[in-house]
């Protein structure tokens, strides 16, 4: 289940407001449930840790017995789950009267936090990592709407139909001008009776631009309404260029600045198909924006006193002293180290707690563990999907700093 962007936003703030001075208890899970992951011993290894913590606090009796309730209602929730076929993130806030449940296609470790409001601001950081796109296949005839967000491609329930009249040509006589298309009012030479061809023509002109200024009015209300962050135009093959040139003197300024590039597509074009060249669009726009991020990073991190550090240590150092702006991750890369259970202390390879002075433990996800630091200091995430085989493979992880 791959939810609506927009939904899930609404909601999270209408869930805040309802638990807002409550001092009830709100259990919040965050569950990685990758393909071939053992996720339930997991949660249960938290759920019985909370339940001893349970025990050992002085909790009003009235709040431990519905939190156990809670974490017992969470354990069978979970066994209720259908194994994933991916990667997958299971997000869950329950309290007294109320549940909410998510489901992204990302990984992130495991955590299970018990507290008087949801811990929503992971769910914000996964919101802000995914950018939202539409897509306009506009022809002659007809317009259509696409967008994507959260992996999940949809077509809109909407479309506008064209009045535009039929093209003017000469028939295979050279007797004279004739529709191709069907018009308003008719059909053929008949439709056009009496008008001269320069007149047809300028005619059809006349509706086709009042077509595009209505496309250029509801693309902006689309975009507004749905936050849209990228714009993509399409228009049938050898069209695409001469159709998006044509709609752009009737765009404002906003949405210009949102448009990342256009295809061929037409009315007719399947679904399947717009997507895959939707696709191999963005997977460009996106190698051009991690390149131009990393190459930031690069000259950053090369300068003595410069605002960038590069490889796992340094980013840890940088993630500890809250330095961190914009954490730099190569996607579906890991890494193993060690972490403190009970200060969250993390390294690559110290074995004692710095902090606590107590063992650690090992993490097979050192990364996920900086990506949970950087959302509690509110630092930006972006991960490398296209650029990170070249250089940046190496040190897989950096950071921009704040200061």
């Amino acid at each position: 289940m791959n939810p609506n962007g927009l939904e899930v936003e609404a909601e999270v703030r209408e869930l805040r407001n309802r638990v807002k001075g409550s001092y009830s208890p709100v259990v919040s899970l965050y569950l990685e449930r990758s393909l071939g992951g053992n996720y339930e011993s997991e949660l249960n290894s938290m759920l019985r840790e909370k339940e001893k913590l349970l025990a050992e606090l002085d909790f009003p009796s009235g709040r431990e017995q519905l939190t156990r309730k809670l974490l017992n209602n969470l354990r069978k929730r979970v066994e209720q789950l259908e194994r994933p076929d991916g990667r997958e993130l299971f997000i869950s806030y329950s309290g007294d009267g109320f549940r909410q449940e998510y489901r992204f296609p990302v990984s992130m470790p495991s955590k299970l936090i018990i507290q008087p409001e949801p811990y929503i601001r992971p769910l914000e950081s996964i919101l802000e990592q995914f950018d939202r796109y539409f897509i306009a296949v506009i022809d002659r005839g007809r317009s259509r709407f696409f967008t994507s967000y959260l992996g999940r491609f949809q077509e809109e329930d909407i479309s506008v139909e064209s009045e535009v009249p039929g093209q003017v040509s000469e028939d295979d006589t050279g007797k004279g001008a004739r529709a191709s298309l069907k018009s308003k009012g008719g059909t053929g030479r008949e439709a056009w009776g009496g008008w001269k061809e320069n007149k047809i023509q300028a005619h059809i002109e006349d509706h086709f631009q009042r077509y595009l200024k209505g496309l250029a009015v509801l693309l902006r209300r689309l975009t507004r309404k749905q936050n849209i962050d990228h714009l993509v135009l399409a228009g049938p093959k050898g069209e695409e260029g001469e159709i998006v040139q044509g709609l752009r003197p009737h765009l404002n300024r906003d949405v210009k600045e949102k448009i990342i590039g256009t295809f061929s597509g037409g009315s007719k074009t399947e679904k399947n198909e717009i997507r895959g060249r939707f696709k191999e669009l963005v997977r460009d726009f996106r190698l051009t924006r991690e390149t131009k991020l990393l190459n930031r990073l690069f000259a950053e991190s090369d300068k003595p006193e410069g605002l960038g550090v590069l490889g796992i240590e340094a980013t840890l150092e940088a993630l500890f002293n809250g330095k961190v702006k914009t954490l730099v991750l190569s996607e579906d890369v890991e890494s193993a180290g060690w972490i403190c259970p009970d200060d969250y202390y993390v390294s690559p390879e110290q074995e004692e707690c710095p902090v606590c002075g107590e063992m650690m433990k090992v993490t097979e996800d050192l990364f996920g563990h900086m990506v949970w630091e950087a959302i509690d200091q509110n630092s930006e995430i972006f991960f490398v999907r296209e650029a990170g085989r070249g250089s940046f493979a190496e040190a897989a992880v950096g950071a921009l700093l704040r200061f």
